[in-house]
């Protein structure tokens, strides 16, 4: 099952609308995040929400929702540095979007971290 998560994500990667991630940023991040099925909908709100707050922190961020599983979503993120994301993580906004989707989730939160390539 990760697997087809991940291979969604990667499809979501190559076909996505952030052409702005490999410019600036310099560390990036993958979320996966499952829901409980009759949840979807509530947690689309949360993490659309969480997308709109966290820009201001992050380089580039986009959150992605399944089709054939509308309960599982991908968010990419890019920073300009690891020290940006680890102060995005300990902010306000991740805590309340952690908050939210606590009793929501119906997996733990898998996140994939990678420093840029020069």
């Amino acid at each position: 099952m990760l697997r087809l998560i991940a291979f969604a994500g990667l499809a979501i990667t190559a076909l996505g609308s952030a052409p702005a991630l490999a410019q600036n940023a310099t560390f990036y991040t993958v979320s996966y995040f499952e829901a409980g099925p009759i949840l979807a909908k509530t947690a689309a709100v949360a993490l659309r929400a969480y997308r709109t707050d966290a820009h201001k922190d992050a380089f580039s961020l986009e959150v992605f929702q399944r089709i054939d599983r509308p309960n599982q979503f991908v968010v990419l993120g890019a920073w300009t540095d690891q020290k940006a994301f680890e102060a995005h993580a300990a902010g306000e906004t991740s805590k309340k979007l952690n908050a939210k989707l606590e009793t929501m989730l119906a997996a733990p939160v898998d996140i994939r971290r990678l420093a840029g390539l020069d």
